[in-house]
This record gives C-alpha cells, structure tokens and sequence, in this order.
C-alpha cells in the first residue's frame, strides 16, 4: 500500500501513526519544496517513523539494486537576463511587434476569468503586420501551481508577498519582500516547456548572487501554530519545545499557540490534551472554530455555526470591480443582514443554496460573489458535517430569528474570546482589549455605525491594521450566574484574571437587542493581557 500526501491533505498519514507504521509500504511527499507548514509537519513526523521503519526507503531499493535518482522538469534550456537587458528589451518590443493583450492570474479570481490565460494572442493590426502578444500577469500561482503552455517568455520582477505572522501581537502581515534564488529558478522554470526560453529578471545579477536567500522561509517559522500544536498534542508529542522539527519555530510562537489553545480548553495547564481538545483535532479548521463546533448543541444554532465554520475557511467570497464599485457595494447591501459580517455570511450562503434548486447561474456574478468560493463552502460544510456525525454531535437550529441571532454570537464568543476591541474616541479607531493594538474595521465590515464593542475573527496588517469579519456588542452590567456558566470548561474556559473581584464590574454582551444574553469580562488596561 501506497500513501501520496500533497499539501493539502497532511492529515491522511498524521492522524494514526500506528496504522500507517504497519499498513503503509510507501510514502510520497509532493510540492515540499514550498515549504508549507504542512509539510514541513510531515517530514517531522516521518522522521520520527523512518527510525522504526527503515524499510520504507531500503527494502525496495536494494531488492531491485536500484540507484537513488532525480527527475529533471525542464528539457529546454532558458536563458535569464537581468535588469539592463530587460530594459532594453522591453523598450524594443513595444517598437517592433503587435497588439498587447495583458490578462491577470491569481488565487480568487473567479474560474471563467482564469480560463482567460489558454485564449490565443491578439490578432495582428495589418494582414501583414506583426502577430499579438499575450502577457500573463501572475502572482505566485503562476510559479509552481500550473503550467500555462506556450510560455517563452518569462519576466521576474524578484518580489513576493508573504503571510507574516507576529505573535508579539497576535497578527498576520501581508508583506511584500523579496524571493529566494530557489524561488527564482522555479520561476524561470516557467518558460522553457515547449522550446528554449528567456526569463528577464528585474534585478541585478549581483542582487540574485550575493543579496537573495538560497530557499524561501518555510510557513513554520511565519505562520500562527495553534492549529499544529493541536495535531502534534492529539499524535502524543509530550515536548513541542524540543520536537525535532525540520526547521524549528520561534519559543514566542509556540507559547501563543499554547496560550490560546489552554484559552479554548484544548490544552489543560500542564500543557496535555484535554478530551474537548482530543475532538477540536478531529476538525481541519482553526482551533477556535473547531471549538465552535463541539460547544454549539449547548446554544441550539449548530447547523448556523457549521454553516459559518465553512464560510469562514474558504477565501473571500466578495468581488471587487474597480470599475463597478458602485454596482457591487449596492449589491452586497442587498444581501447585508443587520448585526455584523457573520450572520450576512449566512444569509449569503443560505441565498446560494436556494439559486441552486432554480439552477441561476448568473446570481452570483449579479451579486458580485466568488462561485468557486461558495461551492468550496459547501464542500466543507459536508466534510465538517461528517466529522460532527462521527463525535454524534446534533445539528439543531433555533426557529425564531432574533433568538438564533444570540445564540450565534454566544457561540462565537466561545470561540473568539481573545478577539474583542473597543472603541476609542470619534475617529473610528479600536483598541483590541487583549493586546491593546490600534485598529480600525476593515473597509469589507458590512456595519453601517461603529459601535463602542465588537468581537472580530481576523487580524490583519496591510497598508493599515484592519480587524475582519466583525460582530457587534454591547455593554451591559454582569451577574455571577453568567461567570459560572462561562467558567464551564465544556464551554470557556476563562483566565484567571477574569474572575479577580479587583477588576472593573462591567462586562461585554452579544445580543441584538439592549436584552443581556452572555458576558465577556473586559479588564482595565492595565490589567490587560
């Protein structure tokens, strides 16, 4: 038996090492050259097996005597030219050839657009003039995802952006920086398919020699760990700290994961898995969204929550038109439901599902959506629905609107307790309570007003710090019942500055409503943290 594990699907050799240890003859991993987190947790992981199956890489090779080797994926050279050259060049074919058609590529672009890239070139103006060009511009789905045949012709401008995660603050930065020379020959490994080619590289040769990193920095070292600490907590890795990682990530980030998972129960003080973390593992989602599916029977919106798991771990569903701006904020008003982003998420999806049954297939390029994200969505809420049937996990709902409507936000505070900010003054801004980070609500956020508390499910730094996906809340004043019933580890399991009578009496409350329906306690600043 042979087991092929792309990046996407890690978890088909990591979830039972013992029976892969004695069923598997064969692993393949493909694609780690990019260095994802989830494969760089695999070949931890394998590591750690190949000591006890050392047949996994010598028993076939020495049966058949044969030599360990390598596939090239070019057969045609290219040539690379830098900064100088590609200057000139470009100067001289905008004299000399044809029409320019310049089609753009990358991840969310909506599928009939990405088919755009297999269209011929341009005719040529004259019948006897110069044929068309077809620029491809790309960003990193074009370097190792597909191949576009045809492609001679490759320019390199040496810049990437990257996730970047600070777990000082508890934020992912998207920045621009530049690639590695190992990223740069994949690049131009691009052209070259069909016939000899050029990459023209934006750069000097000096910069690629002397100034670009060998390799790219792998995901583990920038990227936010809760959801592999989990993994590697539920395989029955005692020390994370000392695990022999194929590249080690900072201790701060691993202390934030622990942080957090401990916050949501799945980890008791000690550090070992709790029987609530044991099934969060089970859900290839964020940790706080796999908490929200185990604790939601207890509000009665489980089958709402696992509609917005789904939404949630798909990418963005908007589609901007700089163009039709106007046109598309006018069309998601007409699917905004009053209260926040989460539940205009589930009147989007609950939209989508019913044009399925009338088979309108212009509705959601009408409405300005992703088609391709919302049939992942619901992929996902199959697969999540599945897990939920295994741990016996009841899909229930509530009927009336403004109940359900509390119900969600109780859930999402089980989830997201460490994600609430408060307004500071008239200008917009927010405070996250946990960190105490100037924010303000990403221009996506579907509320009309700012109010004074908001609970947010992502933290972002693009050309500002923008909170998304947000959530209105309101501040009441608390009781003790409502402490008790949150200190239930099935449910929140609260700091224990949270119950400290030292700290102000007044607390946040989820409703839609001036109605008290649950309390998350807000420290003063100094306290903070």
């Amino acid at each position: 038996m042979t087991n092929r594990s792309t990046d996407s699907t890690p978890t088909s050799v990591t979830r039972d090492r013992d029976q892969n240890s004695i069923s598997t003859g064969g692993i393949i991993l493909d694609e780690i050259h990019e260095r994802t987190l989830a494969s760089g947790l695999l070949m931890a992981l394998l590591k750690g097996l190949l000591k006890t199956r050392a047949d996994l890489y010598q028993k076939l090779q020495k049966y058949w005597d044969a030599p360990l080797f390598k596939i090239l994926g070019r057969l045609f050279p290219v040539e690379p030219d830098y900064l100088k050259a590609s200057t000139r060049t470009i100067l001289m074919i905008h004299c000399v050839l044809g029409p320019l058609t310049c089609i753009p590529l990358y991840g969310s672009l909506p599928l009939e657009q990405q088919r755009r890239i297999h269209d011929p070139p341009s005719p040529p103006r004259s019948i006897h003039g110069p044929p068309g060009r077809k620029v491809i511009l790309a960003t990193n789905i074009a370097e190792a995802s597909l191949t576009i045949d045809g492609v001679v012709y490759v320019i390199d401008p040496g810049f990437s952006k990257q996730s970047v995660y600070n777990p000082h603050i508890r934020v992912e930065s998207h920045l621009v920086s530049p690639i590695s020379k190992a990223s740069a020959q994949q690049r131009a490994g691009r052209a070259g398919r069909t016939r000899p080619g050029k990459c023209f590289r934006l750069y000097t040769e000096k910069d690629f020699v002397s100034e670009l990193d060998e390799h790219p920095h792998p995901e583990i070292v920038r990227s936010n760990l809760s959801s592999m600490v989990l993994i590697l907590a539920m395989l029955g890795v005692e020390d994370l700290v000392r695990f022999d990682y194929v590249d080690a990530p900072a201790p701060e980030t691993l202390m934030r994961a622990f942080e957090l998972l401990n916050y949501l129960a799945a980890l008791d003080d000690n550090g070992n898995l709790t029987s609530l973390g044991a099934a969060m593992a089970k859900f290839p989602v964020e940790p706080q969204l796999a908490k929200m599916l185990i604790v939601n029977p207890k509000f009665k919106c489980s089958s709402e929550i696992l509609t917005l798991a789904a939404m949630l771990s798909v990418p963005l569903i908007w589609r901007r038109s700089i163009h039709r701006r106007r046109e598309a904020d006018a069309a998601k008003a007409q699917l905004t439901v009053p209260g926040g982003d989460s539940l205009t998420l589930l009147n989007v999806y609950k939209q989508y599902k019913a044009i399925l049954d009338v088979a309108d297939k212009d509705w959601a390029h009408s409405h300005y959506l992703s088609l391709e994200a919302l049939s992942q969505a619901d992929k996902v809420r199959h697969q999540l629905e599945r897990i939920m049937e295994s741990l016996e996990i009841e899909l229930i709902s509530i009927a009336n609107p403004s109940k359900l409507a509390t119900a969600i936000r109780q859930a999402l505070v089980c989830g997201f307790l460490m994600q609430v900010a408060h307004k500071e003054g008239g200008r917009g801004h927010y405070m996250t309570v946990k960190d105490q980070q100037v924010v303000t609500l990403h221009p996506s956020c579907v509320l009309g007003t700012q109010p004074e508390w908001v609970i947010f499910n992502e933290f972002v730094v693009t050309s500002r710090p923008y909170i998304r996906t947000v959530t209105l809340l309101v501040k009441v004043s608390p009781t003790s019942q409502w402490l008790h019933f949150l200190n239930d580890p099935l449910i929140l399991k609260l700091p224990k500055w949270v119950l400290d009578s030292n700290l102000p009496k007044y607390y946040v409350c989820i409703t839609s409503s001036s109605a008290a329906c649950l309390f998350l306690p807000v420290c003063s600043r100094s306290r903070a943290g």
